[in-house]
């Protein structure tokens, strides 16, 4: 209840920055592995091209889970919940007549 000009926790912000920040980088494994699978390529190349494609996506790989570690370890993957308060409503209304629309309805 309440309006919706609330403040948000920077949080969720900082969740939704990370979140896609690590789903762009994953989108730079496609290329590499439509490159990797590439037999006529790895026959050129003699096979060298295939330990240079796995030790460079090795080490990308590598730097991304170092990021992972570090915002899980500075805590920003943390989710703090609010504390829920009930509002204490004084009605004319008796509380039975809600019990009974509830029953009727619900």
């Amino acid at each position: 209840t309440g309006t919706a000009w609330g403040k948000f926790n920077i949080r969720f912000y900082v969740v939704a920055l990370v979140f896609v920040l690590f789903e762009t980088e994953l989108l730079f494994l496609f290329p590499w592995a439509i490159v990797f699978g590439n037999e006529q390529l790895n026959a050129e190349t003699a096979g060298n091209w295939g330990m240079l494609a796995m030790i460079e996506m090795g080490l990308f790989i590598l730097i991304l889970a170092l990021g992972l570690v570090y915002v899980w370890g500075k805590g920003y993957l943390e989710w703090e919940k609010p504390e829920v308060s009930v509002l204490d409503t004084e009605s004319k209304v008796p509380e039975i007549l809600y019990s009974d629309l509830n029953e009727k309805y619900g």
